[in-house]
């Protein structure tokens, strides 16, 4: 075999293979630690995983009309892929599969989906890219939960950020204890420290704690009533609180998506008789306020599909135009042109992607007419979890 001086320059430079390697899908990652002791020491370099940041490449979502007796997966590919990262979870001692509970940065939060007689659920953190996963501990906080019959755990988020930490936390929203002014208390496990730690401060009603969305280092949880002006983040490295103010929206507005993509948080709110046209937020990463990012008018997509117009309503009805946000997808944390990110919409029976640089759409999935659901099925994003490939260990 001839092997040319451009093959034993690259060959010869660990910068260049490293470039290289960043820009391979995980899979190949795997299969190339195998090649020499060299290759592997580049590919488990903390400084390569760091570096490895891979963007969104699907949606996973949970089918709401399997007859399996553990929960069923399906995939959207969003770059092209058709290939699901997993289609059931049978990990660890679990005999009836498990329900996912959230998702950061390729690595999966899941729960088992049977709950024993004590109340208790086990957690699991799973990489789907590596197949790896990890179990969560038992909380020591677990006794007077379990002594008084109160439900576990109230929400639960992941947050990870490989760029910071190979580590990761998990945060709780439990019910208090008695001696407790609010229901609800934080609980926070930690993978370096394989320990949970309870917070003392008291967490009120007022906020959406199953929807919190990590970002910028913090979790995030908006206003659960209609008026609410602020909404709460938690430092989970500082273990310290502050409030996020909302966008300027009207009375009655209703939030109806909040998620990271690529290092953004977005908002959307959808209020008014024109429900076709919205506005997307963003935050500031110092948390100064939101700015408008896009301006959105999905008419053209109303008017395409048909079965997303109730024609028995006046179309003044907020309910007159049915369709839900599923997901924003951007690919540059620092891009200005900002031509390739776009919108992931569910209309009845349908997921579309509209892009936000030219307001043209295109079917992502066409879910035909299910004999349980016909054409009505829908995606909504607290409904959508976001695949990413990671090589990260659990």
């Amino acid at each position: 075999m001839i092997i040319s001086n451009s093959a034993r320059i690259v060959a010869s430079s660990d910068d260049l293979l490293t470039e290289i390697f960043l820009r391979l899908p995980v899979k190949s990652l795997l299969r190339f630690k195998c090649v020499s002791k060299r290759w592997l020491s580049l590919i488990t370099h903390p400084y390569f995983h760091t570096r490895l940041k891979k963007p969104v490449s699907g949606i996973v979502f949970k089918k709401s009309n399997s007859t399996l007796p553990i929960p069923e997966f399906d995939f959207i590919s969003l770059d092209g892929c058709d290939d699901a990262p997993f289609r059931t979870l049978e990990f660890g001692d679990e005999k009836y599969g498990m329900a996912v509970q959230s998702s950061c940065n390729g690595l999966f939060l899941c729960c088992s989906s049977f709950r024993v007689e004590n109340g208790r659920r086990s957690f699991y953190v799973y990489n789907p890219s590596t197949h790896s996963f990890a179990a969560l501990p038992d909380s020591p906080y677990d006794s007077f939960l379990v002594k008084h019959g109160i439900g576990r755990v109230h929400s639960v988020t992941l947050a990870f950020d490989p760029k910071k930490s190979p580590y990761y936390k998990v945060v709780l929203v439990v019910p208090s204890d008695n001696a407790s002014p609010a229901p609800f208390q934080l609980e926070v496990y930690s993978s370096e420290t394989g320990e949970w730690k309870r917070l003392q401060r008291p967490l009120f009603r007022d906020l959406n704690y199953k929807l919190g969305v990590y970002w910028n280092g913090s979790v995030n949880w908006f206003g659960n009533n209609n008026n609410a002006e602020t909404g709460l983040h938690f430092n989970v490295e500082k273990e310290s609180f502050a409030t996020m103010a909302m966008p300027p929206m009207p009375d009655q507005k209703r939030v109806r998506y909040m998620q990271e993509s690529c290092g953004h948080l977005h908002l959307i709110d959808i209020h008014g008789p024109k429900t076709t046209q919205f506005k997307v937020y963003e935050m500031e990463r110092d948390y100064s306020g939101w700015f408008v990012k896009y301006q959105v008018d999905i008419e053209n997509v109303m008017n395409a599909f048909p079965e997303s117009i109730s024609k028995n309503l006046e179309i003044s009805d907020k309910f007159y135009y049915k369709f839900l946000t599923a997901s924003i997808v951007r690919y540059e944390e620092n891009d200005e042109e900002d031509e390739d990110s776009f919108l992931v919409l569910s209309v009845p029976g349908k997921v579309l992607r509209y892009n936000f640089s030219d307001n043209s759409f295109a079917v992502l999935r066409d879910f035909g007419c299910d004999e349980l659901f016909g054409n009505s099925l829908m995606l909504g994003w607290f409904d959508c979890f976001q695949y990413i490939e990671s090589f990260s260990c659990v």
